[in-house]
C-alpha cells in the first residue's frame, strides 16, 4: 500500500529526468533524499522499480506497470482536493520562464476568464529546470526550445535583438546565468564575429538584464517579442536568430485543452509581434502539426 503520494511525486520526477541527482532540483530534495523516497516506495509496492546504471536509472518491469496508476493517483488526489471544497474548478499546474511571462500569462489569463472551471498555478524559472519538473510538480511548460529535445512542439520563432548602447571596444554585458538559451546563442553569435566582450551584469532574471540596458549600464539580448519599446537597440552588433517557443506536456492532458492553450499563445504572439518580423515568428504548419498532431506532439515524452 502506498502511504504517502511524496513518494509517487519523486517516483515521476525520476522517470521524467533519468536519473536520482537530476530529479533533486525538480522536486527541491537532495539526491540523497531522492534515493530514499524511491527505497521507501519499493518497500511500499514490494518491488524494484528502477534498474541503477552508472549514470542513469531506467524503469523496471515493475516500475513500467505502475507508472500509468502513479500518474491516476496524483490526478485522483487533485480531484478529491477540488471535491472537499466544493468546486469543480481545474487547477493546471504551468511552468513559464520569466522570458516569456509577459507573452503567456495574459494568455493564461484569458483562458481562465472564459472558462471559469479552469485555474492556472504558475511555477517560474528556467526552462531546463521547468522541463525536468514535468510531471511530479508540472503538467504544462511553455518554455524555450531546448537543444538536443525533441519532445514538444513548437508554437512560434521568437526573434533575439541586441538591446543598450555601445560605442566600440569591448562589450559590457548583462547576461542571465549559466544555461540560459538566450545567453549561448547570443555569445555564439559574437564569438562568430569575433567580436571581444565582458560580462558587466551577472543577472539572475530578466529584469535585472533590462534594467542594465535601460540605465545605460549594459548591452544584452531581449526577446524582440517582449522586449519594452522604450528600450535602445544595438543594430550593429551581430543578430543571435531566432528561438522556438515551445509547449511541453504530460501525457494524460487532454488534446483539447492544449490546442486551446496552443491558439491562445500564438494569438497572443502575433498581437504583440512588429509586422516585419510576423512573416518569420511562426514555425510552418509542416513542423508543428494542427488539432490531434498538435496535442500529441506536445505530449510526447519516453521515459528515460
Amino acid at each position: 500500500m502506498i502511504s504517502d503520494l511524496d513518494l509517487v511525486r519523486t517516483f515521476l520526477a525520476v522517470v521524467e529526468a533519468g536519473s536520482f541527482t537530476a530529479a533533486a532540483s525538480g522536486v527541491y530534495r537532495s539526491q540523497a533524499a531522492v534515493s530514499q523516497q524511491i527505497r521507501r516506495l519499493e518497500s511500499q509496492v514490494g518491488a524494484r522499480l528502477f534498474e541503477r546504471g552508472q549514470r542513469e536509472v531506467t524503469l523496471s518491469h515493475a516500475g513500467r506497470r505502475l507508472l500509468p496508476h502513479a500518474r491516476q493517483l496524483l490526478d485522483a488526489s487533485e480531484q478529491a482536493r477540488l471535491a472537499a471544497h466544493g468546486t469543480d474548478q481545474r487547477r493546471i499546474r504551468i511552468g513559464v520562464p520569466d522570458d516569456l511571462a509577459g507573452l503567456v500569462m495574459p494568455a493564461l489569463a484569458n483562458l481562465a476568464s472564459h472558462d471559469r472551471t479552469l485555474a492556472f498555478e504558475v511555477v517560474t524559472g528556467s526552462t531546463r529546470e521547468l522541463h525536468a519538473s514535468m510531471p511530479a510538480r508540472l503538467e504544462i511548460v511553455i518554455g524555450l526550445a531546448i537543444p538536443r529535445l525533441r519532445d514538444g512542439v513548437e508554437l512560434a520563432r521568437l526573434r533575439i535583438r541586441w538591446f543598450g548602447r555601445w560605442h566600440g571596444g569591448s562589450i559590457p554585458l548583462a547576461l542571465c546565468t549559466e544555461g540560459c538559451l538566450l545567453r549561448r546563442q547570443a555569445l555564439a553569435a559574437l564569438d562568430r564575429a569575433g567580436l571581444a566582450w565582458h560580462l558587466c551584469v551577472a543577472a539572475t532574471s530578466v529584469g535585472v538584464v533590462q534594467a542594465a540596458i535601460a540605465g545605460g549600464m549594459a548591452v544584452g539580448p531581449l526577446l524582440e517579442v517582449v522586449a519594452p519599446e522604450t528600450l535602445p537597440r544595438a543594430e550593429s552588433l551581430p543578430p543571435p536568430g531566432d528561438i522556438g517557443m515551445r509547449m511541453y506536456a504530460d501525457s494524460h492532458i487532454e488534446g483539447a485543452l492544449l490546442d486551446r492553450l496552443s491558439d491562445a499563445l500564438r494569438q497572443r504572439v502575433a498581437a504583440c509581434t512588429p509586422i516585419s518580423a510576423t512573416a518569420r515568428t511562426f514555425a510552418s504548419p509542416g513542423r508543428t502539426g494542427r488539432g490531434q498532431n498538435r496535442s500529441n506532439a506536445a505530449r510526447q515524452r519516453a521515459p528515460r
